[in-house]
C-alpha cells in the first residue's frame, strides 16, 4: 500500500495477505530517515483499536509522547519515547 504524508514524501507498506506483519518502506539512507511531519519516522509502530484511548491510557502511565494524535486519510498515529529515547508509533488503521 502506498501512504502518502501531507508534508510530501510517502511511504510503501508491504506484507504478505493473511499475516499481520508489514514492512514499512521509508525513503532515504538506512538508519538516517529524512524526518516527515517535522520529525525522524518511528523505528516501531503498535497497531491500535483506539488510538486516542491508548494514548491516554499511556499518558496516565508516565509515557512521554512527541506528537499529538495526527488524522491521515488512512487513519491516525501518535509517536512517543521508550526509555532509551528511541522514537516508537502508536497506529489506528480506518
Amino acid at each position: 500500500m502506498e501512504n502518502p504524508t501531507p508534508d510530501g514524501p510517502r511511504f510503501l507498506t508491504v506484507g504478505a495477505k493473511g499475516d499481520e506483519f508489514q514492512l514499512v518502506l521509508w525513503p532515504g539512507t538506512p538508519g538516517e530517515a529524512q524526518p516527515a511531519l517535522g520529525s525522524p519516522p518511528p523505528c516501531v509502530t503498535f497497531v491500535t483499536d483506539d488510538c486516542r484511548k491508548t494514548v491516554e491510557e499511556l499518558k496516565s502511565r508516565g509515557v512521554e509522547f512527541v506528537t499529538d494524535v495526527l488524522e491521515f486519510p488512512w487513519g491516525c498515529v501518535a509517536q512517543f519515547l521508550d526509555p532509551d529515547g528511541n522514537r516508537l508509533q502508536l497506529r489506528e488503521g480506518r
